[in-house]
């Protein structure tokens, strides 16, 4: 009976030492890969060969990860953006939204909200994203938005916008629309505006490196459907927007799965 306890004790050990080695493999074959990939880095063509894109499909396989997009060959120059927050001002505000004028609250000087009733020909994301159209041509609310989103989180139809500088976009400058089944309407809206680029700019990241970094926070059999190249702040700044006027944007990947998931790698390396 003893000697029946000492072979499974061993057993055990056995199998945890052969788990610990199965990860440090696993490790080591993902760094080579990945080295594999961007071991030259003085070529930027040579990121989107036939091979690189082969050993990312390779590296996303070992994940459970698919890729239902095409990645950017774009590799700029880009540095940091200095933007400045849009204030609102109240009578202005009730001018324009007459018929909403009771039902808008500015939060903070810089979050314009408003809660109201508005009915949908049909609920589904398509009207929805006709309606938004609507509102933002009727309310004069500017034309460089850019739809990030439309579709419905849990009952509700949720549509929302980014801000758009120089065709790229500002991921904390948005618009956004919910609509309830029950026909009540939410619209918020916080504006940046782009006050200076910084003259100090690096070539980005490429789209290659930047998935193979998102996948590592990536769960598994995740699909990939969009890459594209902005500017984020949120994930940078820790001060509150209620207590600052300006901010600096950098430069990021934006990386969207199917699940509506969202994944932001910084695009430079300082």
């Amino acid at each position: 009976m003893f000697s029946m306890d000492i072979r499974e004790r061993y057993s055990i050990m056995d199998w945890g030492k052969a788990k610990t080695y199965l990860i440090i493999a696993f490790t080591i074959t993902n760094i080579i890969l990945m080295f594999s990939i961007f071991s030259d880095r003085t070529d930027e063509n040579s990121y989107f060969t036939k091979e690189s894109y082969e050993s990312l499909e390779q590296f996303l396989l070992q994940k459970n990860l698919n890729l239902h997009t095409e990645l950017p060959k774009e590799t700029p120059k880009m540095g940091t953006l200095k933007v400045e927050y849009q204030s609102f001002d109240l009578r202005d505000l009730e001018s324009r939204f007459l018929e909403y004028k009771s039902n808008i609250e500015i939060l903070g000087d810089k979050t314009l909200t408003l809660k109201a009733k508005r009915k949908l020909a049909l609920f589904d994301t398509d009207h929805a994203k006709s309606d938004t159209k609507l509102f933002i041509d009727t309310y004069d609310l500017g034309k460089d938005f850019d739809l990030k989103y439309a579709s419905f989180e849990g009952e509700n139809l949720v549509v929302v916008y980014n801000s758009v500088y120089k065709n790229r976009f500002l991921e904390d400058s948005y618009m956004k629309f919910t609509y309830f089944p029950d026909e009540s309407f939410e619209f918020e809206m916080l504006k940046m505006n782009p006050v200076e680029e910084s003259k100090n700019k690096k070539i980005v990241m490429t789209s290659i490196e930047a998935v193979m970094r998102a996948s590592n926070m990536m769960e598994e059999n995740e699909t990939i459907t969009e890459v594209v190249l902005g500017y984020n702040y949120a994930q940078y700044e820790s001060l509150s927007i209620a207590k600052t006027k300006t901010a600096t944007a950098f430069p990021c990947w934006r990386i969207k799965t199917k699940e509506n998931q969202y994944y932001y790698i910084e695009a430079l390396e300082f």
